[in-house]
């Protein structure tokens, strides 16, 4: 019989598994929105967080805020563990991104009497809230795209702005 040589011990360290989570529940936002993402576990060595697969933030902080994505940009993440073991790709997050509503403003009448009706009508309709104000001062917010009112002088500036909720 031959000689037994000697034991070795190996570790073998597991690869981190990172689950990825965003401040927006549904992936659907407005462009410019801020959106901040959470990898988990934290206390990792490293998070890479991934724009379309492209590296956009590499370090130790297991969160990441942009307001620059556009629609259809995808986010994840590889984390690293202390045992400098590079996990898997994370899970993606796909995002909508909506464009900003464009809304132009009409008034039934430009020239009435202090104390007449007026209507003011924003276009186009079916935008999920708009907000009209006066001179900066809030009159109505609302799913409508009307706002009727007798408040109006001759220093009014009315405006309104459109946005879509999703």
């Amino acid at each position: 019989p031959g000689s037994i040589s000697n034991n070795i011990t190996t570790t073998v360290n597991p690869l981190p598994t990172v689950i990825l989570s965003s401040s927006d529940t549904n992936n659907v936002i407005c462009m410019g929105d801020t959106v901040t993402f959470t990898a988990s576990p934290t206390l990792l060595a490293n998070y890479n967080f991934l724009l379309n697969g492209i590296s956009i933030q590499n370090g130790v902080d297991s969160q990441f805020t942009t307001s620059g994505l556009a629609d259809s940009d995808t986010i994840s993440i590889i984390g690293t563990s202390t045992s400098n073991c590079l996990g898997p790709l994370s899970n993606e997050l796909v995002f909508t991104v909506n464009p900003i509503p464009t809304v132009s403003l009409t008034i039934s009448d430009d020239s009435v009497c202090y104390g007449d009706t007026i209507i003011l009508s924003a276009n186009p309709a079916g935008i999920d809230n708009y907000a009209f104000y006066d001179n900066g001062n809030l009159l109505q917010s609302s799913q409508y795209s009307i706002l009727i009112t007798t408040s109006l002088d001759s220093n009014s500036m009315v405006t309104v702005v459109a946005s879509n909720l999703g």
